[in-house]
């Protein structure tokens, strides 16, 4: 009895935690807007590098907690990073990072390694 009532314990826990892992998938979607930028400037200097303007229009709703904004350059200088807003729009922080897909691992059938 005590094994059955254990077991049908630990069904409904690992239930309970599916559930609550897929709530907080679909609340991260809802709260993320996504944009592509475009570059209408860039000005190269010599031996200096380069500055690049990039400019992206995202569609927000009062929900929208994070912005993620495509197709910037990988080398920027976190320093010279600057965001503008319109005036009724709350720009609390900002981070920069440059998102590395994984690559799938792919096994080599013993013909082409004795190749």
């Amino acid at each position: 009895m005590k094994k059955r009532f254990l077991f049908f314990g630990m069904m409904i826990l690992c239930a309970f935690i599916k559930v609550n892992a897929q709530l907080k998938t679909i609340k991260n979607v809802n709260d993320t807007a996504s944009a592509d930028s475009e570059i209408p400037n860039a000005t190269v200097y010599f031996g200096y590098g380069a500055e690049l303007t990039h400019q992206s229009k995202v569609k927000v709703t009062p929900e929208t907690k994070t912005i993620i904004i495509n197709h910037l350059s990988t080398a920027i200088d976190i320093n010279s990073l600057q965001i503008s807003v319109p005036e009724d729009v709350a720009l609390l922080s900002h981070k920069y990072r440059v998102y590395y897909p994984q690559v799938p691992i792919v096994v080599k059938p013993a013909a082409i390694e004795k190749l």
